[in-house]
């Protein structure tokens, strides 16, 4: 009896204080219904229950573990106030807050047993306890203190979160992602109210950590914890500080893997694990599964919503995602028991230490570039220094070189290869373009331009033109763009989505041929720059690295179709389960690329390899029923190898081009079931050169001189390969040569076959469909390049439209024919005109017959 008496002891010590009830049940009456299950618990859980009240080896705790991670950095002062949250340093930040729930208000941290558990030591907490300083306790406030040590909002002593030490740590133990909006809207107060912060000029740093409560509590209400409704709220609380919070600085940490709590095991660990936690951590088979896809779908869907641009839209205000938990796995002991020493008595919640090592990896991450953070936190590593070279805090933006340095640098060496340009010093024009390329376009997984595909090749391109002379003067530069293409703009509202849900199927399809939009499970894309969206949001040359995935005409599936038009949107209004699509921004290596496979810089000989590499990931997903689920796959490739033919005429011939699409497409053909395959065909890469200005002159000169800066004959050659790269690849694909089964084909798209430069009013080329390279489409571009593939999809095979169409809607598929269109469905298939030719040569013997009889008869 005792234990049980214990048992209610605990869990009402773990309650925040505002409660009556456990923080892990939602109301009075959930709680009594398991205090009636927990009287009918069996006998024999008694002794279990008995020893947790003794605790007779208490972890070590009131340690401030300090001395494991010395801080080394030198006080470097901020050299100017900062106009941009992108040029941050850590002397920079004057305020510091956090929101969340029971780790933030670090809670238990210093109890050493389960008696005064209840305790919150929120001035130790690891991202805004501010007690002491960093030479006696290790936090994210202490470190910044080091570099202001005016830094005001870091909360002090114990206490819940009104006490007078909590300060701006908003955090409540207990809570889960739906009251992040609350706790948003309780921080801008505080600070907007705080007499020592002047609310508009001040820096500050807020860090959010969230869902370990939502996990914990899934399996009572899947849809209440699902992820589609942890990332709403998460995006309310963000959003409301993005509107309402000047300057400033977020840090969304990445949630940690709550099943890893299972490996902490002994009578009293698992008997609180089942109380605090029944949900994650003790479940088994296809349950741990589903907790783990759970895990892996909320950190997803959080880095994808941050790395949308949704909230980089002015200079003073940014969200980064710190994934240092995501990966991080139960540190243990050379006896192989979990290391008691990173968690507070209820095994559960972080201690000393844990808060230790939390705070010195999630400072690190925050000095790391996007892309290249850790994953998981290293209990044995040291705190990171900032570098002369790069002071700053890393974001979305200057991870990606869109910092002043960078964007000086490219726009001198642009400017200069304009000049040079213009005077027809081509040997000085091609090493400032070379610059520029250098620094603009090379991609954060490459350490060469975007428009090659390996060093190799970028080096031999560097050794020709270090033969070209090396003369330069000097010029200034305003890193700005003078005509900045529209963008961040989504074009939706030119295109509203009003198609009816169709009605429910009773059975799957059985041919490819009977494929509706509803049918489709996964979607997947290959291809180059275009197909990665690359610079599709950039508004400046300086930032036109960023692949916009999550965008992407054909497979990005940020948001819906009421926000982003794109492909597999479209596709998720029939079937939201989609599987596939990318999200966010990054390279092609990136989780949130998913079976976006397309490389920038990649021309038709790498199509067999990203077959292959799609074919892998789709087999390797454990959410896919690779022999089952039908697939739309997108393939556009050919931009680069017209802009390189003239390097090497028989390396980019049409036939090889065609040869390298037919054995990416017989590598599809045999290994991926149940498939559709759209083959978009080639743009007119020569309509470029109407987009006419000194800056778009010098990138199509540096990226595409091939194609684009011909005349004469040479301009005639680029039509004619253009015209011969599409007519060879539609041949490849009616040839009946996909069409051999009924759960496989492919199909020509020809809706750019035939597009023009679209003009203005005033004559001039319609920049807004455009990045600010005068190269890649913009999200306007690919908006139209998603409601044209679509709508070409719905189109019968000899009637597809052949040129964008930047006007008309969105088609919707009828009632009558609802299936996506082929070669043996579409009236006017080739198929079907060898049939009616048979038809109409039988007809005609007949009629000769008849004739030649009726002839005879009347003679």
């Amino acid at each position: 009896m005792r234990g049980v008496i214990f048992l209610m002891y605990f869990v009402f010590s773990v309650t925040s204080g505002e409660n009556d009830y456990p923080e892990n049940y939602q109301n009075r009456e959930e709680w009594s219904k398991f205090l009636g299950a927990v009287n009918r618990l069996p006998s024999k859980f008694e002794d279990d229950i008995n020893e947790i009240a003794e605790d007779e080896n208490p972890i070590n705790c009131r340690i401030g573990y300090v001395s494991e991670f010395p801080f080394d950095c030198p006080a470097l002062p901020s050299m100017k106030a900062p106009s941009s949250v992108h040029e941050l340093t850590p002397a920079d930040i004057s305020v510091i807050g956090a929101l969340g729930d029971s780790l933030t208000a670090a809670f238990g941290m210093e109890s050493c047993t389960l008696i005064n558990l209840v305790i919150e030591y929120r001035g130790r907490s690891w991202s805004v306890g501010g007690d002491e300083d960093i030479n006696t306790i290790l936090t994210l406030s202490n470190i910044i203190k080091t570099y202001n040590p005016n830094l005001k909002g870091y909360s002090v002593d114990n206490g819940g979160p009104n006490s007078e030490g909590a300060n701006f740590n908003v955090a409540v133990s207990g809570a889960k992602a739906e009251h992040m909006p609350g706790q948003a809207w309780e921080l801008v107060t505080r600070i907007r109210d705080d007499p020592e912060v002047d609310f508009e000029n001040d820096w500050k740093l807020v860090t959010i950590f969230i869902g370990g409560n939502d996990l914990c509590q899934y399996c009572r209400n899947e849809y209440k914890y699902s992820t589609e409704q942890y990332v709403d709220f998460i995006r309310q609380a963000l959003d409301i500080m993005h509107e309402n919070l000047p300057r400033t600085f977020v840090n969304v940490i990445g949630i940690l893997l709550i099943p890893e709590l299972g490996y902490y095991s002994t009578p009293k660990c698992d008997f609180i694990h089942v109380i605090a936690c029944g949900c994650a951590v003790f479940q088994g088979g296809d349950q741990t599964k589903e907790v783990l896809e759970l895990t892996r779908a909320y950190q997803e869907r959080t880095r994808a919503l941050i790395m949308s641009g949704r909230y980089d839209t002015s200079d003073d205000f940014t969200v980064v995602y710190q994934p240092f938990l995501e990966e991080t796995k139960m540190p243990f002991l050379e006896n192989g028991e979990a290391d008691g020493s990173f968690f507070a008595p209820d095994c559960f919640h972080f201690s000393s230490r844990g808060h230790a090592v939390g705070a010195k990896d999630m400072w690190n991450n925050m000095l790391q570039p996007v892309g290249q953070k850790n994953t998981s936190w290293d209990p044995t590593g040291s705190i990171q220094c900032p570098s002369e070279e790069f002071p700053y805090f890393y974001t979305n933006l200057n991870s990606q070189g869109s910092g002043s340095l960078m964007c000086t640098v490219s726009g001198l060496a642009l400017m200069l290869s304009m000049i040079a340009f213009l005077l027809e010093m081509k040997g000085i024009a091609t090493l400032g373009m070379l610059f520029f390329i250098g620094f603009s376009y090379s991609l954060g997984e490459h350490d060469y331009p975007a428009n090659y595909q390996n060093l190799d090749e970028w080096k031999k391109f560097l050794d020709e033109v270090a033969r070209l002379g090396s003369q330069s003067e000097d010029y200034t530069c305003d890193c700005t763009d003078v005509e900045p293409a529209l963008c961040r703009l989504n074009y939706e509202s030119e295109f509203p989505f009003n198609c009816p849900a169709p009605p429910p199927r009773t059975d799957p399809p059985l041919s490819v041929h009977e494929l509706t939009a509803a049918d489709i499970s996964v979607v997947g894309a290959m291809g180059d720059s275009i197909t990665a969206a690359f610079g599709e949001e950039s508004c400046t040359l300086g930032t036109i690295g960023i692949e916009y995935r999550g965008r992407s005409w054909s497979i990005g599936g940020d948001d819906d179709i009421d926000t982003i038009l794109t492909l597999a949107n479209i596709i998720k209004f029939y079937n939201p389960d989609l599987k596939g699509y990318s999200m966010g921004t990054g390279g092609p290596n990136n989780p949130l690329a998913k079976f976006n496979v397309a490389v920038s810089g990649a021309r038709a000989e790498h199509m067999p390899r990203q077959a292959q590499e799609l074919i892998d990931r789709i087999r390797e997903d454990p959410e896919v029923d690779f022999e089952n689920d039908w697939k739309v796959v997108s393939m556009f490739i050919g931009g680069n190898d017209i802009c390189q033919h003239c390097f090497n005429e028989d390396k980019y011939s049409a036939p090889q081009y065609a040869e390298f699409q037919r054995q990416a497409l017989d590598i599809l053909h045999e290994n991926l079931p149940r498939t559709f395959v759209n083959v978009i065909g080639l743009i007119s890469i020569p309509e470029l050169g109407y987009f006419s200005s000194i800056k778009c002159d010098g990138v199509h000169l540096l990226v595409c001189s091939c194609a684009v800066f011909q005349d004469g004959d040479g301009h005639i050659h680029v039509w004619e390969l253009t015209r011969r790269y599409q007519e060879l690849t539609e041949e490849l694909i009616t040839s009946g040569r996909y069409d051999t089964r009924d759960d496989f084909t492919v199909v020509y798209q020809p809706f750019l076959e035939e597009s023009k430069m679209p003009f203005l009013d005033n004559g001039e080329a319609d920049s807004s469909y455009f990045a600010p390279d005068c190269f890649h489409f913009s999200s306007r571009g690919h908006a139209v390049g998603a409601k044209d593939l679509w709508n070409n999809m719905l189109q019968p095979v000899g009637k597809k439209n052949v040129s964008m169409d930047f006007v008309s809607g969105i088609s919707c598929p009828s009632n009558e024919f609802p299936y996506f269109y082929t070669y043996l469905n579409s009236p006017q298939s080739p198929v079907d005109d060898d049939e009616s030719d048979s038809v109409m040569k039988t007809a005609s013997l007949l009629f000769m017959l008849v004739a030649l009889m009726v002839n005879l008869i009347s003679y």
